[in-house]
């Protein structure tokens, strides 16, 4: 978690949907990193929540993962109703 922030749940829910997204593409971080013109480091650090991505990025992953934006926030509904 990056220094000074509190822990979000928010992001906790887009950090695995992107795990989970790109796990079932069966793409690796690296792939991923290429497709979305992201460095493989930072793909690692958001899965991992030590970086917390712009909206810029994200768009840049959902381009990526080849779904539409608003499939990274799904987890967070689902967390809310669930």
């Amino acid at each position: 978690m990056p220094q000074g922030k509190k822990s979000d749940k928010r992001f906790t829910a887009i950090s695995r949907s992107i795990k989970r997204l790109r796990t079932e593409r069966g793409l690796s971080q690296n792939k991923l990193s290429e497709l979305a013109d992201i460095h493989p480091t930072y793909i690692g650090q958001i899965e991992r929540e030590l970086k917390r991505p712009s909206l810029k990025i994200l768009f840049r992953i959902a381009d990526g993962l080849k779904v539409r934006p608003a499939e990274l926030f799904e987890d967070i509904n689902r967390r809310k109703t669930g």
